[in-house]
């Protein structure tokens, strides 16, 4: 009989803490939710995020595209400025001494070694320069 008895007490003891695991389990179902939420809210963000940077970037590369169009054109400038004064005119000022400005907003300068000419263009924040050697 007490083999009997001990069986059965198990059997509750195991039926009664199955269910306070299947309580417990519920109880805590709402957090495991509420977790699993803000874990993928989380990543969301963080990829809206990295993807908003991504277009800041973008935008700013394409404003820097101006620039860097006006001042290579600017060294150009520099450059044509620098051959005229070699061949036609010696007394042409070329932005030896101090940058020339243009009209759209760009300056450049040049630096005549004899054996080269150096052009640097300016157009706001971007700078380009063209040298030619050899002529």
């Amino acid at each position: 009989m007490i083999n009997k008895s001990l069986t059965i007490s198990n059997s509750r003891s195991i039926r009664e803490s199955t269910s306070n695991i299947r309580e417990d389990l519920r109880s805590s179902s709402g957090q495991v939710m509420l977790l699993t939420v803000m874990l993928l809210s989380g990543a969301i963000l963080g990829a809206t995020s990295l993807a908003g940077l991504l277009v800041l970037h973008q935008l700013r590369q394409a404003a820097d595209i101006n620039g860097s169009t006006r001042s290579i054109f600017a060294a150009d400038s520099g450059l044509e400025c620098a051959l005229f004064k070699r061949y036609q005119d010696s007394g042409k000022d070329c932005g030896e001494v101090q940058p020339v400005e243009l009209d759209n907003g760009s300056s450049f300068k040049t630096i005549d070694s004899g054996e080269s000419i150096k052009s640097v263009g300016r157009a706001g924040r971007t700078s380009r320069a063209l040298e030619l050697v050899g002529f």
